[in-house]
């Protein structure tokens, strides 16, 4: 019976971890927190967040772009996730809204399990 409890209790554990990554996401960019933000993006990221910026890179690029145009938009305002896809085997996406200072930004978030565990392998940020 313990032994059942405690496997229950692990597996909870574990879909929620995976079921608020993109509310993770948007806690660390918006503190600017880049060790965050790399533990939550895949080996290979695809970042699309100015006209004209966009490509694949290293997930250590990526965290280091995120902080540069979180510090250059003034992000720190409010972000919100309006929408989780249901997850399905290999990827779930999520739309969020950033609201900074002067601007609003509709971000696409996509992720893909990757070793186990859920992580982010595209961005795109849309100026709204």
């Amino acid at each position: 019976m313990i032994r059942t409890i405690l496997v229950l209790s692990l597996c909870l554990q574990a879909f929620t971890l995976e079921s608020d990554l993109f509310d993770r996401f948007s806690d660390a960019f918006l503190a600017k927190n880049q060790t965050q933000l790399s533990s939550l993006l895949a080996s290979k990221v695809e970042l699309e967040w100015k006209e004209g910026k966009s490509g694949w890179m290293s997930k250590a690029d990526a965290a280091a772009e995120l902080i540069r145009f979180a510090s250059t938009c003034g992000a720190g305002t409010s972000m919100v996730v309006s929408h989780k896809s249901d997850k399905n085997k290999q990827k779930q996406f999520a739309v969020a809204t950033l609201r900074t200072a002067g601007k609003t930004y509709r971000i696409t978030l996509i992720a893909k399990l990757e070793g186990g565990n859920w992580l982010l392998e595209s961005l795109s940020f849309e100026n709204s």
